[in-house]
This record gives C-alpha cells, structure tokens and sequence, in this order.
C-alpha cells in the first residue's frame, strides 16, 4: 500500500484495475493511505462489478480536484447480453468524460479496458464500436483508451494486427511502441498495457516523449521479489500539457516536478497493484514511426 500510494500521488488521473473485492473498501483504504502519507486528497470514481462469471472486477479512476480535474459524465459500455453469451467484452469498457480546467485541452474522454487474455483479439476489433458510441453519445473527438489490452506476445500475433482497426485506422495514435516492456518479470518482454489517442488535439496535447512506462522497481531501488508484490506489470503513464505552459515546459517524466511545473499526468496502474488486499488489482508526434 505504501508503495502504490507513492506511486499515485505523482498523477492527477489514476486508473486502477482488477479490483476484485466485493466488499469494495480497498480504494477507500488507499484513498485514506494516499492522505495519511501524502496529504493529497483524491477523488473516487468506480464501475459496476463486471464479469461473464462469478468471477468479477471494477475499474477505478482516482482523480484530484484540486488541480482541476472533474467528472462530467460516466457509463459502461453496453456489449450484449451476458446470459446469452452475445455480449463483446468480458469486461465492458468503463467511459469517463472529465474536465480538466488547467489543460489545453480542456474536455476529454477516458475509456478503461482490461481485455480478455482468451479473445484478445476480438475485443480490441470491438473498440472501434466503443468509440464510435461514444462520438454518437457525447459528439466529441478526443478519446483515449487505456489499460491492460494484453496487446503482444501470444494474446495478439504478428499477423492479428492487419485486422485491428484502431490500429490500421492511422486517426488513431498508439504512443507506446510495439518493443516496450511494460512487465515486471525479466523473463517477459511484452508491450501489454497501452494507450490509444485519438483526437487531433488530445494527440497534440501529449507532451512529447512522456508515454512510458514507469519502472517502480529501479525508482524504488527494489528487487524483482519485492516488486511483484506491488505490481506484475509497470503502469504506464503520460503527461497533457497545461495550456500556459504548453511552449515553455520542457518534458520531465511525469515525476513530482512536473506537477509544479503544470502538466497533468495520467497513469494506468496494472495487476497485482493491491495484492494482499485484493489478491490482484491489479511526443513523438502523431503518425510517427511506431
């Protein structure tokens, strides 16, 4: 908890996942956890419990009003009937719209998916009908997906790209490259947890060279045992520039000086991030060389 915390308190927007107690109280704890260390208050904002099966996660932003950021509008993605087994996603996409006061761009919307590891494949295909509700319901162009699409190795091979539209569809901007390693374990190498922008000015937004991953473990000086205690995969991360600072801050790595420095960092935070608690929880320029 401590460590998590730490690593929450570097950004403004915060997506957790694989939030699997039912009880729902381990966001609270880390919400008290993040005041009690830190002295930051963040804000809460959860999905239903969502789930094929008995087996059942949440997503979970964590917010801070008080450097702007608020909630406008949430839904979950309706994907079919789960008795069925016409439904799309094993967990429906969580879509949040915020307002971010301070950033040039002012109105987004942030779509948090953790994909099935059995249909990978089929359910980063079915995006393209995530986002295309989501421009019918809202009117509005600048979207990102974010989270754990188990997008590499063997969930999504080689030869499955061609059929993504998200990613053949060049209006859409995956900042973290193919050959990132977003896991934890030296023995995997896998760009796993990804961003997806699409927007014109949401892409423009990205402060360039902050889409990443945050190695936890090196910042931490831990050992990969202690690490993955925390977490399996690192969180990835990115900045949007404030509108008053957009040509005169230098990118600084979403670390605690970016703050002061006014941009707004969002992370994504991955599986295992809660163990022990949930028992798992988890620029370059637009059309530039991926």
């Amino acid at each position: 908890m401590e460590v998590l915390a730490k690593i929450a308190v570097r950004y403004d927007i915060l997506l957790v996942q694989e939030i699997k107690d039912a009880d729902q109280k381990a966001m609270l704890k880390l919400q008290d956890r993040i005041w009690s260390d830190h002295g930051i208050k963040m804000n809460l904002i959860t999905s239903d419990r969502l789930g094929r099966t008995k087996y059942k996660e949440q997503y979970a932003f964590l917010y801070r009003e008080d450097r702007g950021i608020s909630v406008l509008d949430s839904y979950h993605f309706d994907d079919g009937d789960e008795s069925s087994g016409d439904d799309s996603f094993e967990r429906e996409p969580f879509i949040v719209r915020f307002q971010a006061s301070n950033c040039e761009v002012t109105d987004f919307t942030l779509v948090a998916m953790h994909a099935s590891t059995t249909g990978t494949v089929k359910e980063l295909t079915d995006l393209s009908e995530v986002v295309l509700d989501i421009q019918q319901t809202w009117k509005t162009l600048d979207i990102m997906i974010l989270g754990d699409l188990n997008a590499d190795c063997k969930y999504v091979p080689k030869k499955a790209w061609p059929g993504i539209g998200l990613r053949q569809d060049t209006e859409f901007w995956w900042p973290i490259d193919d050959n990132v390693d977003t896991t934890v374990r030296q023995s995997t190498d896998c760009a796993y947890d990804r961003f997806v922008v699409l927007g014109g000015d949401l892409q423009e937004a990205v402060v360039p060279g902050t889409a990443k991953p945050f190695n936890f473990q090196a910042k931490y000086h831990m050992t990969e045992a202690e690490a993955l205690k925390v977490s399996d995969h690192y969180p990835i991360e990115l900045e949007l520039q404030e509108r008053y600072e957009r040509e005169s801050t230098p990118a600084n790595n979403g670390d605690e000086a970016s703050r002061a420095s006014g941009h707004t960092g969002i992370l994504e935070t991955l599986r295992h991030i809660f163990q022990g608690i949930l028992g798992s929880f988890s620029r370059q320029k637009p059309g530039s060389e991926l």
